[in-house]
């Protein structure tokens, strides 16, 4: 029920100020690892925690972020390098019916890395193989810096 606020001066940038997405937990299912949050034009906009992608007949897409959500560090990471990963992708408005005929889809952010989506609503998912292709490439491409990163 909780919709993220318009504000065009912080949309896409990470701040501290992520009350919607906190109020948003108190909503979730407990079978639920994360939920996805909606503006108030019902566009699909990101996870409470996380960045969300999707797969559709038409190609792959990641919401437009354009009067809010947060640009995270991994979806600005992978939109950066989607050709090394063959992973072409459109930022567009996304909304609850282009999810529903999704062929698959998955959230990420700096911490997790990659989640599939198992389940949206009554629909289930197959992790795919390119799903798991470009999860191992994003673990190969990461994981040296992150080690030189601890090294330091």
């Amino acid at each position: 029920e909780i919709r993220l606020a318009d504000n065009k001066a912080l949309a896409g940038l990470k701040h501290l100020n992520r009350l919607e997405q906190v109020m948003a937990c108190y909503e979730w299912p407990q079978e639920c690892a994360e939920v996805l949050m909606l503006n108030h034009q019902e566009q699909v906009v990101e996870g409470t925690m996380s960045n969300l992608f999707v797969q559709t007949a038409e190609g792959r897409k990641t919401p437009l972020l354009e009067y809010s959500g947060i640009n995270g560090v991994m979806r600005e990471w992978l939109l950066m390098h989607a050709t090394d990963l063959n992973f072409q992708c459109k930022q567009e408005a996304i909304t609850v019916k282009d999810l529903q005929q999704a062929q698959s889809m998955f959230v990420c952010n700096s911490v997790i890395g990659i989640w599939p989506v198992k389940q949206f609503l009554d629909q289930h998912f197959v992790i795919n193989d390119s799903l798991i292709a470009l999860t191992e490439k994003v673990q190969q491409q990461l994981s040296p810096r992150f080690l030189s990163c601890a090294n330091v």
